[in-house]
């Protein structure tokens, strides 16, 4: 089963794959916000590296492909960005992976709803992001990147070949490296049009009794000397919560 076919399969099949809280694990279509209003716009299925963290575990549709084919993915991801957290002084022998498949729906060209992105600028709370080469569908098909659309970094386009991974630093890592590595700016720009965009990204993160103690002072609205990892992560649901505007 493709990434194209899932986001097709029905709402009955959905809804056995969706979380009844706070959209952390499977299945969850438009329940985030930009501006104050929903994004009807952007889907995802999150699922945890080990299966189980905390107690929660992770829930999948019944066809055992798709499971498949995105626990490959993600134990790539995670696997790799393993061997790479060290090369910034980030050395955890224990590691979780949250991941997340993200499906970007066609917007209508006549749709004006104030919002030009798929997914609005902002950081990942984390240490680190794994993210795969974007896929774009139109029509059934799967086509090239179109022109001024997806992933930037600070107002720059972002390319790599399809053969390639690339990270980004998240919040935690900044804080955890003291400034060392700055977390990274990052926005999902629309294609308009009858197009569709597939990716998947990895989150890393160390254990949450991890004692974080760091200088740096632009994340006061969470952090606080001392703190836990985990205090942290806390921190920053809580505040998507509260919003309800969770963009990364």
């Amino acid at each position: 089963m493709t990434q194209v076919e899932n986001a097709l399969l029905s709402d009955e099949e959905k809804a056995t794959c969706t979380p009844p809280d706070y959209y952390s694990r499977g299945w969850s279509y438009g329940v985030e916000k930009f501006n104050g209003r929903l994004d009807t716009f952007k889907g995802s299925y999150y699922a945890t590296i080990p299966e189980e963290v905390n107690g929660v575990e992770n829930v999948w549709p019944e066809n055992s492909s798709f499971k498949e084919a995105y626990w490959a993915m993600a134990e790539l991801i995670f696997e790799t960005g393993k061997q790479i957290l060290p090369q910034v002084d980030l050395h955890y022998d224990s590691l979780t992976g949250m991941s997340r498949m993200l499906y970007y729906a066609p917007v209508n060209p006549d749709t004006n709803d104030g919002n030009p992105y798929w997914c609005a600028e902002h950081r990942d709370h984390s240490m680190f992001t794994g993210l795969c080469p974007a896929t774009f569908v139109k029509n059934g098909e799967v086509v090239a990147k179109p022109d001024n659309c997806g992933l930037y970094v600070r107002d720059v386009p972002v390319s790599f070949p399809k053969d390639v991974l690339i990270f980004q630093v998240g919040e935690a890592a900044q804080l955890l490296t003291n400034d060392m590595i700055t977390a990274t700016d990052h926005y999902v720009k629309k294609a308009m049009g009858d197009y569709e965009r597939f990716t998947f990204a990895l989150f890393f993160s160390p254990d949450r009794e991890v004692r974080i103690n760091s200088t740096v002072t632009e994340y006061n609205d969470r952090y606080r000397p001392g703190m836990t990892y985990g205090e942290w992560s806390d921190a920053s649901f809580n505040k998507y919560k509260t919003n309800n505007e969770k963009r990364a």
